[in-house]
């Protein structure tokens, strides 16, 4: 699959038959891994902090919707934009979640604009724009799981 750092999503059980709640539910959960790690044991740890703490964990950054398919019937994509620290608004968002909640890759698509920038490589597209749109066509079972979860 090449280099991928973005991941689908999904904390706890999706249910439900609707396609497009369910697409949603995924879609809000789109992050770009920037790092999986495993924490030493401690005896200063204990209780519930523990047990999280215990397993691989991942750093991740989010990724919000800013416009569906039915918004762009040129690409008929998924548009997503990177999420920002509101008290730090140079900083990306942030979190650690088990690496359990790793569910699928994904394929993000710089959304270039007017111009593109033809310093951008494969590498660094990530790094260097903050909206992208979702290939869900990359694969067929990408495009199944988005589309016919309880199938997949």
């Amino acid at each position: 699959m090449g280099r991928v750092s973005t991941t689908l999503l999904v904390s706890g059980s999706v249910h439900g038959n609707a396609r497009d709640h369910v697409i949603h539910l995924y879609l809000d959960r789109v992050a770009q891994v920037r790092a999986i790690f495993q924490l030493a044991d401690s005896p200063y740890i204990q209780s519930a902090t523990a047990a999280f703490l215990a397993q691989p964990l991942v750093y991740i950054q989010p990724f919000h919707i800013i416009a569906t398919p039915e918004d762009q019937p040129d690409t008929r994509l998924w548009m997503l934009e990177r999420v920002y620290d509101p008290s730090m608004p140079a900083s990306r968002a942030g979190l650690i979640i088990p690496l359990a909640e790793v569910m699928h890759s994904a394929d993000l698509v710089p959304v270039f604009g007017e111009r593109v920038d033809y310093t951008v490589t494969q590498t660094t597209s990530q790094e260097m724009y903050n909206r992208f749109y979702l290939n869900y066509y990359t694969s067929k079972e990408a495009f199944d799981m988005l589309y016919y979860p309880s199938q997949s």
